[in-house]
């Protein structure tokens, strides 16, 4: 992510989209185990991904993993000389106008803002995940500190 920007660019925002589509080939029918994922990108160019488990080896609760997975994006934040871009995502879901859908979200810091994806998603007729329409976007303050109970559910993560 750009450093000291509080709007993403456009690189940024293929960045947040190219680990949408990534993380949407890894959701199976009826997986709501999915742990969160952090997609880097070094200052080289050069990216890879980690999956992050507030718990021990099985995994820790939806709640836990989250938690775990946006500290591990925070410090991320505080290695510019090593990090160019890192987003967290994780499968979520979204309800908007009374309809709960299910979407792959994706976090981007920036100073003092978390930026937020969330791609609508179904399951298609050969068991994989099928991305509809445009991401939804939003932007809100960020403080650093660990996120509100409004986010977390305890099979998924609303946004």
């Amino acid at each position: 992510m750009t450093p000291n920007s509080f709007t993403l660019t456009d690189e940024d925002r293929e960045f947040a989209l190219e680990g949408i589509r990534c993380f949407s080939r890894l959701i199976e029918p009826g997986d709501i185990t999915l742990l969160p994922e952090v997609f880097i990108q070094n200052v080289l160019g050069a990216e890879c991904v980690v999956v992050v488990s507030g718990g021990d080896m099985e995994g820790g609760t939806a709640e836990e993993n989250l938690a775990a997975a946006r500290e591990f994006l925070e410090q991320l934040q505080n290695q510019p000389d090593i990090v160019k871009k890192a987003a967290l995502l994780y499968d979520a879901y979204l309800t908007l106008d009374g309809k709960k859908m299910s979407v792959i979200a994706v976090e981007m810091l920036g100073p003092g803002v978390t930026h937020t994806f969330a791609q609508q998603y179904i399951i298609g007729r050969d068991g994989k995940a099928d991305l509809i329409g445009e991401p939804f976007y939003r932007m809100e303050p960020h403080s650093g500190s660990s996120p509100s109970e409004e986010h977390t559910t305890a099979s998924q993560q609303n946004i």
